[in-house]
């Protein structure tokens, strides 16, 4: 069972009711300030598209429901569980902590950091910060990430390697040893105002892989541009257009994103390449809020010196994993396909079909279907013709989504049409 189940789904002060002004600072209701107000995001960032197996970072949203504090802070600790057929059972715990402050809104200062480990031998820990207004308009973020990953999967580029066959558990010839630190440093800014849709963003990555193949893996036999590890310093940056009536749990409107990168030699770059990415997610309400329909899709191109694990990196503003497995094809195993350029859509029918009153806020019990597609290029490799259906790695399946205000957590059971494989995933926040 979810462990954030119990924190986030607990009862709430209801979204909509007005806030009594309190006649000074210290009359403010502390108590107020629960866990399911807080969203599943970087703090104080945009909702992710997904959630990556191992981040389960929170933050509150822009505006709490309740009146904004003037001094204090608040400690929430969160423990966390989750399930997927690719990375196994996982437990963990996010600790939060927002520093407030006069004037300063929605907090001065955020800090969370996260210690997380699963069964595969998977660990994702982190430190991250934001400072909404340390430069004042300018929202300024920092973060500090470990990751270790005893079997991370290598199948090679392009889209047709090792037909019909991929990782299962301990995999040895699949699998390779990958331990990296990601930090990075990134400024946010709305130059149209807070309330405008319209969002700029720039910062600087520095990654450091160390990369341990297994003898006789598929890893040490193909022996790819960064097969040694090493310094991965890069520049992004990139713009937003969204118009989302929730971020977290969208029944209208559309977000519009497009990010770029570049790593040379000067920003602390073993390799010199660059890469764009495209990405789109469109929500209409059929009939009702409680019907929506979900369309994503996003296109990823690199070139130049490449290092092997962007393959399987999706960038933009939240990075997800792909192709394949939680966040881009379900039913495919984790990054089965990777190359320079990836391309995939996800569509998905949600329902809430069932409404249980509880305490002001209700919990909204969901059903979905959906089905997800993608396929990827290398140079050099044979990968196909574009509209030929037959290219295209896709998944099927439905799932339950359990919803009240800004928690959502989503089982997913996802099949994929080639090789039949069934997965399962436990995650929180919707796909897109």
């Amino acid at each position: 069972m979810h462990l954030l189940l119990l924190v986030l789904l607990a009862q709430a002060p209801d979204p909509g009711a007005p806030t009594s002004v309190p006649a000074a600072p210290e009359a403010v209701n502390e108590s107020l300030v629960r866990p399911e107000d807080f969203t599943l995001s970087d703090p104080g960032a945009p909702a992710h598209q997904s959630t990556l197996p191992w981040d389960f970072a929170l933050a509150p949203p822009e505006s709490l429901h309740v009146e904004a504090k003037d001094s204090g802070f608040d400690l929430i600790p969160v423990p966390v569980a989750a399930f997927n057929s690719d990375t196994g059972f996982g437990l963990g715990v996010v600790m939060l902590a927002y520093i407030y402050g006069k004037d300063y809104r929605p907090y001065r200062y955020g800090i969370s950091a996260q210690l997380f480990a699963t069964t595969t031998g998977f660990q994702g820990h982190y430190l991250a910060f934001d400072a909404p207004h340390l430069l004042g308009p300018v929202r300024v973020e920092a973060r500090f990430e470990f990751h270790k990953d005893l079997y991370a999967p290598y199948y090679g580029p392009g889209n047709h390697t090792f037909p019909g066959r991929s990782l299962e558990g301990p995999d040895k010839f699949f699998g390779y040893q990958n331990v990296w630190t990601s930090d990075w440093l990134r400024f946010r800014v709305k130059p149209l105002g807070d309330s405008a849709p319209f969002t700029l963003y720039a910062g600087y990555e520095y990654r450091y892989h160390w990369v341990t193949p297994y003898v006789g893996s598929a890893l040490a036999l193909e022996r790819p541009t960064g097969i040694g590890g090493g310094r991965n310093g890069k520049f992004f940056g990139g713009l937003l257009w969204d118009t989302r009536d929730d971020e977290q749990n969208a029944h209208s409107g559309f977000l519009v994103q497009f990010s770029g990168k570049i790593a040379r030699p000067q920003t602390g770059s073993e390799w010199s390449y660059q890469g764009v990415t495209f990405g789109t997610n469109i929500f209409v309400s059929l009939w009702t809020p409680r019907l929506v329909l979900g369309l994503h899709g996003v296109a990823d191109y690199l070139w130049g010196d490449v290092p092997f694990w962007e393959w399987n990196i999706v960038g933009g503003i939240a990075g997800v994993e792909g192709l394949g497995g939680l966040d881009s094809v379900r039913g495919v195993p984790r990054n089965r396909y990777g190359g320079n350029t990836k391309v995939y859509g996800n569509v998905e029918l949600r329902w809430a079909a069932i409404e249980i009153p509880w305490g002001p806020a209700p919990l909204q019990i969901g059903l979905s279907g959906f089905y997800d597609t993608g396929r990827v290029w290398q140079p050099g490799e044979a990968n196909g013709k574009f509209f030929d259906a037959s290219q295209w790695h896709s998944g099927a399946g439905g799932g339950l989504r359990l919803m009240r205000r800004a928690a959502v957590i989503r089982a997913d059971f996802g099949f994929d049409l080639e090789t039949k494989r069934t997965a399962i995933y436990i995650a929180f926040g919707q796909l897109f």
